[in-house]
């Protein structure tokens, strides 16, 4: 069975793409993705008033097919997201629209 990790991107500086247990979060955490890795996505609201407008997830969707402007709700959750294998993707770009304005997140594909 599998164990899913955390990625914080900002971590780049001191993980350099290795897994390690961080205690404090009571988790595996690292700073990347690998190619061909699933992933699951959580999308959280920062406030209990926050509405969605649409959502855009870029260049991790399986056969390197984009998935633009789909309604959700928040929380949102997605499963079983695949990772790129293409090496013309280096990052995963989330671009989310809501009431509060536009949010985007990159996660850098890499190898560990």
């Amino acid at each position: 069975m599998g164990r899913w990790v955390l990625v914080l991107t900002e971590l780049r500086p001191v993980l350099g793409g290795k897994v390690r247990w961080d205690a404090a979060r009571g988790c595996y955490v690292t700073d990347r993705v690998a190619r061909g890795e699933v992933m699951r996505i959580s999308i959280t609201p920062s406030t209990p008033k926050e509405r969605c407008l649409r959502i855009a997830l870029e260049g991790i969707a399986p056969g390197n097919q984009f998935v633009y402007d789909k309604v959700i709700f928040l929380p949102y959750v997605t499963f079983n997201f695949r990772v790129s294998t293409s090496p013309s993707y280096d990052n995963v770009d989330l671009n989310i629209f809501t009431f509060s304005g536009a949010f985007s997140k990159r996660i850098p594909i890499g190898s560990r």
